[in-house]
């Protein structure tokens, strides 16, 4: 969390701002900037959802956690994703 935009760090609501480009990622010719802009948002939900209490360097979760992701849209599908990656058990 002591990196993110947006949360702890001010200023994505800013006319224009530098990003360092190794945090950037190229828009594919067949998206419009709108379509690209919209491809992070499920996912950053389900990890904000699984991450957002965990102290930085201390995680609380274990293998013995169960999420549960209620529906099948981006954010469940996301989130037993990023579940699996973790080591917790997802259920949907």
């Amino acid at each position: 969390m002591t990196s993110g935009v947006g949360l702890p760090l001010p200023g994505v609501m800013t006319e224009y701002r530098v990003f360092p480009a190794d945090g950037l990622v190229a828009v594919p010719d067949y998206l419009s900037d709108e379509e690209m802009s919209c491809l992070p948002i499920a996912a950053v939900t389900a990890w904000t959802s699984i991450n957002w209490m965990q102290p930085m360097g201390k995680p609380t979760l274990d293998s013995n956690t169960t999420v549960l992701f209620q529906g099948t849209g981006g954010v469940a599908i996301n989130g037993l994703q990023i579940a699996k990656a973790c080591g917790l058990k997802g259920k949907s």
